[in-house]
């Protein structure tokens, strides 16, 4: 992880949608228009909760869990579960997080990146920092 950099995972069970798994690791479709706009008030819910209520470049990868992990925090060791499908979100601004340890600064960055279980759209993961994500290997990346 980069210095100041804050990854909270929740612990969530593996869900698997038949209609998801596909045979290349982070092979998944693109979200429908719908879910896309779903998507989209995540981001912006999770980013006014966290300082900045207009955060710019929004953008959407639809992905395996370990792939988003992986490009959130390079560095990291997860094998994930290939057929695990998530949306990994981004968003630009300016986010302050209290969440860590007690008595710990609020930890701070411009960028704010959110994996969202797909079946339930549920954030599994959310990481802080100052630079943007590896898309590579992630699939097709939309602008929301």
């Amino acid at each position: 992880l980069t210095a100041g950099a804050l990854v909270l995972l929740t612990a969530c069970g593996t869900t698997r949608n038949a209609l998801a798994v596909a045979e290349t690791p982070g092979a998944f479709p693109p979200p429908s228009a719908a879910v896309a706009v779903s998507m989209r008030g995540i981001l912006t819910t999770e980013a006014t909760r966290l300082g900045d209520p207009s955060p710019t470049n929004l953008e959407l990868a639809s992905t395996a869990s370990g792939l988003a992990i992986q490009a959130a925090a390079p560095g990291t060791q997860t094998s994930g579960d290939p057929a695990r499908h998530v949306y990994m979100l981004v968003a630009h601004g300016s986010f302050a997080s209290a969440d860590g340890p007690s008595m710990a600064p609020p930890v701070k960055g411009a960028v704010l990146i959110l994996t969202v279980e797909a079946a339930t759209h549920q954030i599994i993961a959310e990481t802080l920092t100052g630079t943007d994500p590896s898309w590579t290997n992630l699939g097709e990346v939309s602008r929301l």
